[in-house]
């Protein structure tokens, strides 16, 4: 399913040709790709990226896409422990303190405050989730192919919330939705498990 065999399905499925949904359809399509994202935690929203540490620097900047900080680790393979920016006030006062990072705060939006302040330069890996292109710019998407019920349902589900639909409607477009999330988080989940170990064959 691609945009163009997207939104033909959503006009004709919510059975309504107007002017007005069709200006707003692209919103409601990116709406329901957002609601995908919130909804689920496929790989396909994740990404990993190598930042720098500077010595004496207590801030880490994140990639600029992204949204969500899975993990922070040094690369000397060990895992910074994600803390309440209190905590790390507490655990180093004073920033000027350094030594090898234990532990990571949110700073802002697109920073993380480090714990303590690295005494030296060096790398870190960093997984997060991020929000891929949408269908409306990119025209095809992993979600347009491999999971296009999904994308399907939550768009004409977000197309009946704009619509203002009947209560009957929107429970009905709401389950179709959850049915099909529910069977793509089933694919996640074998797709992230071990067959030799889920069967107990070692």
């Amino acid at each position: 399913m691609n945009y163009t065999t997207l939104k033909a399905g959503i006009v004709s499925w919510l059975n309504n040709e107007s002017t007005e949904l069709a200006a707003n359809l692209d919103q409601i399509i990116k709406n329901a790709e957002n609601r995908i994202l919130r909804e689920s935690d496929l790989r396909l929203f994740r990404k990993h990226a190598t930042a720098n540490l500077i010595a004496s620097d207590p801030y880490l900047g994140t990639p600029a896409d992204c949204l969500v900080v899975r993990y922070v680790r040094l690369n000397t393979g060990d895992f910074l422990e994600l803390r309440a920016e209190s905590f790390i006030r507490e655990y180093t006062p004073n920033s000027a303190t350094t030594g090898t990072p234990k532990y990571y705060a949110h700073w802002d939006a697109n920073t993380v405050f480090l714990a303590p302040t690295p005494s030296a330069a060096s790398t870190v890996e960093i997984s997060y989730t991020y929000s891929p292109a949408s269908i409306v710019t990119a025209t095809t998407t992993w979600l347009g192919t491999n999971a296009e019920d999904v994308l399907f349902a939550a768009c004409v589900y977000e197309g009946a919330i704009y619509l203002q639909a009947a209560p009957d409607l929107l429970t009905m477009y709401k389950t179709s939705y959850t049915e099909a999330m529910q069977r793509l988080q089933l694919m996640e989940t074998k797709n992230s498990s071990d067959e030799f170990k889920t069967k107990g064959l070692i």
